[in-house]
């Protein structure tokens, strides 16, 4: 006897959109167990219909989108701001992915679960050709409980000048899969930031959904941080837009100059997601069509602004643009012909090109571009006009290579002071040593007489 059973990697069109459970929501203090909470977690996560809450039981009946991944965790906020992470579960659920949580396939057909297998072997096999064979360092946790490294920019912020704009770049710092209490492990990992009272930003990696809260919620739960100017998604996108994280900062001119209430630098931050979910696509995820469309608009809105009224200025203010997951195009350089840092293992982007290299290089705004993920390659090479730049592996719960010190990027944009827009954009990196080394500084962008140039509209 023969058995043949087939699995579609798109859900049917009979398949329900909108299916009914009842939900037990677990883990929120008694003293929350009313209509209202019980209502705002339902109708985060779908269409809310009723609840029942006695003294036994806080479960409420929802209709969920059988098309998307169930959600299995939602952050409830007390009245003092406080928060807990409540967990959502539904009853009489029975065939399901275990993984992704969708309701169309089970465990093993799950192309997320094969494809995060797959990268966590290589990952695995880098680790070992670049550290563990030669690393006799302590382990990652003994490493963190001797010495917490503070953060590369507090020295730098004492030494620029008072016209400059000061960027830190951390990389890699944390993994998610090993994560008990994700909320915990965030608020240590940027309590350096927040401690430092100075505005800071964050975007996520790869493995920071690996723990019990889904990107979205991760974006949600940074935005509250104190000094963040973070952003979950910007709100005129944030009904198209892929991923959470996307969003751009404006950067003013110098203080009582003429261009003080212009932005004269723009920083765009994207979510360069996960693991692919594309069949027959696996490896990495990547910047898709509805960011990089997103992208185009701003570029070209923050461009008409800067050319109008009042003071109207000629071609585009420079960019930067920060995202995880490297282009392909970073397979252009190695360490013989980048422009400073080396190459010490390969470029895992994604198995397939969005064209946001292209996109960048249209709109010609943007003069770098920032990215984690190989953590130990540090390098920055220029390819038409674009310089693409690692940060360079920093946290001591990632991998790293045996003596090749963590470090921290840092980019510094400087003004003119009479005319207020930007002069130089300048970069170096701080080693994790007992000097704070600076290495490898290089100037990224200088400006010409005539401010830069951007394609016509």
């Amino acid at each position: 006897m023969v058995i043949v059973q087939r699995w579609e990697p798109t859900t049917s069109p009979e398949f329900p959109s909108l299916i009914p459970f009842w939900i037990k929501v677990q883990g929120v203090p008694v003293h929350l167990w009313t209509e209202e909470t019980i209502k705002t977690v339902g109708r985060n996560i779908g269409v809310y219909e009723d609840a029942e809450i006695s003294s036994l039981n806080f479960r409420m009946r929802v209709h969920i989108n059988g098309r998307l991944p169930l959600i299995t965790s939602s952050i409830v906020e007390y009245p003092n701001g406080d928060e807990v992470v409540a967990k959502l579960v539904y009853e009489n659920l029975e065939r399901h992915c275990s993984k992704c949580f969708r309701l169309d396939h089970e465990l093993q057909d799950c192309l997320q679960a094969k494809a995060e297998k797959k990268e966590r072997l290589k990952e695995t096999e880098r680790y070992e050709e670049t550290h563990l064979r030669t690393d006799s360092s302590p382990r990652p946790r003994e490493r963190e409980a001797q010495h917490v490294p503070r953060p590369a920019t507090d020295r730098d912020r004492r030494t620029i000048p008072e016209n400059s704009r000061h960027f830190g770049n951390g990389r890699d710092n944390i993994f998610g899969f090993d994560v008990k209490d994700p909320v915990k492990s965030m608020n240590a990992a940027f309590a350096p930031a927040i401690a430092s009272k100075i505005p800071w930003v964050a975007i996520l990696g790869n493995h920071d959904q690996e723990s019990t809260l889904t990107r979205q919620e991760l974006m949600k739960h940074i935005v509250k941080l104190p000094n963040t100017l973070s952003r979950v998604n910007p709100p005129e996108a944030a009904h198209y837009i892929d991923g959470f994280g996307n969003y751009n900062l404006q950067i003013r001119g110098a203080a009582e100059s003429s261009l003080q209430n212009k932005s004269v630098l723009n920083l765009y931050f994207l979510d360069s997601g996960d693991y692919s979910s594309v069949p027959y696509m696996e490896g990495y995820d990547w910047v898709k069509t509805s960011q990089q469309f997103w992208f185009d608009r701003t570029s070209k809105r923050l461009q008409r602004v800067y050319n109008a009224e009042p003071n109207p200025q000629q071609g585009t203010a420079p960019g930067l643009a920060y995202f995880h997951i490297p282009l392909p195009e970073f397979w252009s350089f190695d360490s013989k012909n980048a422009t400073k840092g080396v190459r010490q293992e390969g470029t895992y982007s994604a198995s397939t090109n969005s064209g946001f290299f292209t996109t960048l290089v249209a709109r010609g705004d943007v003069k770098s571009v920032f990215v984690g993920h190989d953590h130990v390659n540090d390098f920055c090479g220029k390819l038409k006009g674009l310089n693409l730049c690692y940060g360079g592996g920093f946290g001591y719960h990632a991998y790293g290579k045996a003596g090749w010190e963590r470090r921290a990027r840092v980019v510094v944009a400087e003004l003119n002071k009479k005319r207020g827009d930007v002069k130089t954009i300048r970069t170096w990196k701080r080693l994790d040593d007992q000097h704070l080394s600076v290495i490898d500084a290089q100037v990224l962008w200088t400006s010409s007489v005539n401010g830069s140039v951007a394609p016509r509209l």
